[in-house]
């Protein structure tokens, strides 16, 4: 168990970190109130991930108009830079995955509402690339 960050993360400090994870506290708890289903260091990777959030999104149909999530290899950035990338994308009434147009609506809402909480936001605009946040004081990156 690792109970100093010291250099693994090098370029962040240990204030910076917990109050990034403060500020992505805020950004999930609040999406998950828009009926998103958002998961923090969520499985082990991006393919498990998808199907996880899939299993989930099909079982509960209705439930929820999109996803937002990072999974465990994103938190391992996290740790060491204070930013990462993040997964994204609009589900239908069935729990299906929604139209590109869709995601990229959930896309600019997470994007809009990261920005409002302090979060530095790289993404292009489209459903094709996933989004990277940054936490507050640490860019340039």
């Amino acid at each position: 168990m690792r109970t100093s960050f010291g250099s693994r993360r090098g370029q962040i400090s240990e204030s910076d970190f917990a109050a990034g994870k403060l500020i992505l506290k805020a950004l999930f708890a609040q999406l998950r109130k828009d009926g998103l289903m958002a998961k923090q260091s969520f499985m082990c990777c991006m393919g498990c991930a998808c199907a996880a959030i899939g299993d989930v999104a099909t079982k509960n149909p209705g439930k929820y108009r999109g996803a937002f999530y990072y999974h465990k290899q994103d938190a391992d950035m996290l740790r060491d830079k204070g930013e990462t990338y993040f997964g994204f994308g609009a589900l239908d009434d069935k729990g299906e995955p929604g139209t590109e147009e869709e995601t990229v609506k959930i896309g600019n809402e997470v994007k809009k509402l990261a920005e409002a909480l302090g979060l530095k936001v790289t993404w292009d605009g489209t459903a094709h690339e996933r989004m990277k946040l940054r936490f507050p004081g640490l860019w340039p990156s």
